[in-house]
């Protein structure tokens, strides 16, 4: 019987790609964090967002898998501001989750569908089963391979390098997370603007 994705432990998966094109450094201050609590805070982070909880359960998890691949902070930014995104990636995992079975399932994702490659295939990282993803071509769909039988294969490390203007920018949201939990405000969200006014008001 299949478990909820929400129900399922917090591990990586091994994922056999072509890769994917990574950033340019930024050239910002990055602190080394447990992956455990660079995962935490973008959990929370995407709920300071609006974001549902089952949802921002797994953006945390995609969030780690991503800076531990080495990709720069920019899409994550990005997508900070933008929380249906975040909301559509999940569904989009979910869906082919729901649409496999205990044996291995090939599911196909139009390439021009996918707004944010990095971020997808994070989150199919952030899976505990196996998945291997086929993505040689920019024009051509993705074929993902899941396999529910199987387990992470994957070690994921220790220690995650965060880079300092991200964290700023996902502690302002967590903090926000936690007032909305204890009833103290009436905002189901914030704006990418307050986000980056608190963010630059608390590093000054």
């Amino acid at each position: 019987m299949k478990q909820a994705i929400s129900e399922w432990p917090q591990i990586s998966i091994i994922a056999e790609v072509y890769p994917l094109e990574k950033e340019a450094p930024l050239g910002v201050a990055s602190k080394r964090q447990p992956w455990g609590e660079v995962q935490n805070i973008a959990s929370l982070a995407a709920e300071g967002l609006g974001v549902k909880p089952t949802h921002a359960f797994r953006f945390g998890a995609a969030l780690a898998c991503y800076l531990a691949d080495g990709f720069g902070p920019k899409e994550l930014h990005a997508i900070l501001s933008a929380p249906d995104e975040i909301d559509h990636l999940c569904a989009l995992v979910g869906d082919l989750v729901e649409g496999s079975s205990t044996g291995q399932v090939v599911h196909e994702i139009p390439s021009n569908s996918i707004q944010h490659p990095e971020l997808l295939w994070s989150f199919l990282k952030s899976l505990p089963c196996l998945a291997d993803v086929d993505c040689a071509s920019p024009s051509k769909a993705w074929r993902v391979r899941l396999d529910l039988s199987a387990p992470s294969q994957m070690r994921r490390p220790a220690m995650i390098d965060l880079p300092a203007d991200l964290h700023k920018k996902l502690q302002v949201l967590a903090d926000r997370a936690l007032e909305m939990r204890d009833g103290s405000s009436g905002l189901r969200g914030i704006s990418a603007m307050e986000i980056d006014g608190q963010a630059k008001g608390s590093s000054g």
